[in-house]
């Protein structure tokens, strides 16, 4: 798909935001890629990666964009708060817009309007 993606993914020389947080001794533990088209109805259902990867002491998800992504066309949006609300009840449901590989979401209400939206050029 993009020899990029594996490249920093697999490389000694991981992307510079990703060396200048955690030093240059990464392990890359799993990889997966979720295309999310912009100006689709496709989505990622709102879930905490620490539900079903429960790695420690720590761990980490780097998100890639290959392309522009705004608000517009659907960025990443994220609730930091692990710490506050610890891991919340999610239910595996696929539906078709979902581009989740188990489909998996939230199952109970949590405050949205602490969100942070990440809009990303392309490569960053």
């Amino acid at each position: 798909m993009f020899p990029c993606f594996t490249t920093s993914c697999t490389s000694a020389s991981r992307p510079l935001p990703c060396r200048i947080c955690f030093g240059p001794n990464l392990l890359s533990v799993t990889t997966d890629s979720g295309i999310k088209e912009p100006s689709t109805r496709s989505y990622v259902g709102w879930h905490q990666d620490a539900f079903y990867v429960r790695y420690e002491p720590s761990w980490s998800t780097c998100v890639l964009a290959f392309t522009e992504s705004t608000i517009e066309n659907g960025c990443v949006q994220v609730v930091a708060a692990r710490i506050e609300l610890g891991l919340l009840p999610h239910e595996r449901n696929r539906h078709p817009d979902n581009i989740l590989t188990r489909g998996q979401h939230i199952t109970v209400p949590f405050d949205l309007s602490k969100a942070t939206t990440f809009r990303y050029a392309p490569a960053n």
